[in-house]
């Protein structure tokens, strides 16, 4: 994991050859794994190298006590006895001073010279000391400046995920009546970019609007031929207003139902990592087709979530939703649950017969959860469900038509399962229409930390506990853990961590066990295998994972097509994290 200073490494570079031009001096900046972060002169060519740990540098930082380090004799004081460069140093003179960040040593900045003392006589030891400590002291109001704005950025994206996750519209107006914010409801209503709407004022976006009504009180507007309800609430600071909260929101007989549904039930979809930005952008894609789709990803990254907001920007968003968990219904129930029965079709059924969960969904959308858990004999009844839009009940030559879209999931790799004759390829390749990879978190590098700040502050809030984040520890452990689990997990490891927690930041004693034992990863050297692997993958990647994007990678990597075939069984090659 970075360190505070090598996040920051172009800014450091920048000031230190600001300093150097200002002094005729030679400045570099170290951080705590002794790597030079910045330096000029011929400094600079060394940016990035580590410097030894036995020099005078290394001294500095291992000491507790000294804040500050005068140099007079490089290569002869006592404490460069241990430096190889002992007699031989290039250094002239040099006075270095530690970087101190909310009371711990970051690194160390020094101004050093290698011509002589002319330069360094121009300036009484004492000066520069007082010099470096204050460009020490900016470096580090520069680190919290991008901390704070780390955090704004962090909120603002959680922010965001929520109010594009509601059933309504979202605009947020601040004092002057100007819009600062909306969410992506707004935007296909309207049929208008977000940067186009962003600080003009309300009435120019929506001419017939009237913000002076109660904030209980519901308003009618109409924008293009659609109807809405719109809802104002003035956010008041004293008696000042400083911010203005529109919702709207449609289906007139239903809509107040609707507010107090989604205010209170919903999930958001957080992340802003490009593998996960581009998978969403896809689903975004599908969500306004009418296409059956099949969502494939490992436990824990979110199917039934993703689902759901295929269905709620869909144009079946007014009609059922029905989810059904193929594996947690007995295998002999199967049939008679999803496609009904008649009256009397076998021993046991009710007088009156019994409509399926596909019949009762009619118009609207069936989520098919664990697809691979439906047994063969019912799969042919499923294949003619998807492909004549029709079903038949037990019991009955009567087919009914019916009005449903489909999205499934998976878990697991369907095709090997046709391989083995425990899945019709016929329905394979029906539910195959579009895939969707879901991007397994370990892949998302960027957005475990955003997803812990999110959970952090719901469980805190939950559990009433005044957590503001992770330590830094927990966050290079995060980053580092495989998450087998995926957001499932991070999610319950945050949740057991801030209920333990008494600190206002979760430290490494507060977090599961599993995670723990792996806080210090070993660093796996990769064989000549993982690298081939990881190539072959990378170039499926990019052509496709059809027959004829793996004729196109055999044909890139120089190979027969026979032998892709038998790397990809090789080496258990599955199309999940396929984004490009």
């Amino acid at each position: 994991m970075l360190t505070t200073l090598q996040s920051m490494q172009q800014v450091f570079q920048q000031l230190a050859e600001a300093t150097s031009n200002l002094l005729n001096l030679d400045i570099e900046v170290i951080d705590t794994n002794l790597t030079r972060i910045a330096g000029t002169g011929i400094l600079k060519d060394t940016v990035g190298q580590k410097v030894t740990r036995k020099g005078m540098i290394a001294n500095l930082i291992n000491k507790t006590k000294e804040k500050r380090l005068v140099v007079n004799n490089p290569g002869e004081e006592p404490f460069c006895m241990n430096c190889s460069f002992y007699g031989n140093c290039l250094y002239k003179k040099a006075v270095y001073s530690s970087i101190i960040f909310e009371g711990e040593i970051i690194g160390v900045i020094g101004v050093v010279t290698f011509e002589g003392d002319n330069n360094f006589l121009q300036h009484t030891t004492n000066d520069l000391l007082m010099f470096i400590e204050e460009i020490g002291k900016l470096i580090c109001a520069k680190i919290a400046e991008s901390n704070v704005k780390q955090h704004i950025s962090y909120y603002d994206i959680i922010h965001n995920s929520i109010i594009n996750e509601l059933d309504m519209g979202v605009i947020l107006l601040d004092k002057e009546e100007k819009i600062i914010n909306l969410n992506e409801f707004i935007e296909n209503r309207l049929n208008m970019n977000r940067s186009i709407m962003i600080g003009q004022f309300i009435f120019d976006v929506l001419p017939r609007i009237n913000l002076e009504t109660r904030n209980n009180d519901y308003q009618k507007i109409t924008i293009g031929h659609s109807h809405y309800l719109c809802h104002i609430k003035k956010v008041c600071i004293g008696k000042n207003v400083e911010s203005t909260i529109i919702n709207l929101l449609e289906d007139h007989q239903s809509s107040r139902e609707n507010y107090r549904r989604v205010s209170t039930k919903n999930h958001a979809i957080i992340g802003k990592d490009r593998k996960f930005t581009v998978f969403m952008d896809r689903v975004r894609q599908v969500a306004a087709t009418e296409s059956t789709v099949l969502l494939v990803g490992e436990t824990g990254t979110g199917k039934e979530l993703f689902s759901e907001y295929i269905y709620k920007n869909s144009l079946r968003r007014n009609n059922n939703f029905t989810v059904i968990n193929c594996s947690a219904i007995p295998e002999g129930l199967v049939e008679s649950e999803l496609f009904g029965y008649e009256k009397g079709a076998f021993t046991g059924a009710t007088s009156t017969g019994k409509d399926g969960k596909f019949f009762a969904a009619n118009k609207g959308t069936v989520f098919l959860d664990e697809i691979e858990a439906i047994p063969l004999h019912v799969q042919p009844k499923l294949l003619r469900v998807l492909e004549n839009r029709t079903i038949e009940k037990i019991g009955s030559i009567k087919e009914n038509p019916i009005d449903i879209r489909v999205i499934a999931a998976t878990n697991v790799d369907l095709k090997s399962l046709v391989e083995k004759g425990k899945f019709r390829e016929d329905l394979f390749h029906r539910l195959n229409v579009i895939t969707l990879f879901i991007p397994p978190l370990r892949e998302r590098k960027e957005d475990i930390l955003l997803l812990s700040q999110y959970f952090i502050s719901m469980y805190a809030n939950k559990l009433s506990k005044k957590i503001i984040d992770l330590d830094n520890e927990v966050k290079d452990i995060f980053v580092q853990y495989e998450w087998k689990g995926n957001v499932r997990e991070l999610k319950n490891a945050i949740e057991y961590a801030v209920s333990i927690e008494y600190t206002e930041y979760i430290t490494r004693q507060s977090l599961p066990y599993q995670i723990n034992l792996n806080e210090e990863p070993a660093k796996k050297i990769k064989t000549m295998a993982d690298i081939e692997k990881e190539h072959i993958i990378k170039v499926l990647n990019h052509f496709g994972w059809s027959d004829e994007g793996k004729i196109l990678a055999a044909n890139s990597l120089g190979i027969s097509r026979s032998t892709i075939y038998r790397k990809i069984k090789e080496y258990k090659i599955k199309p999940v994290g396929y984004y490009s």
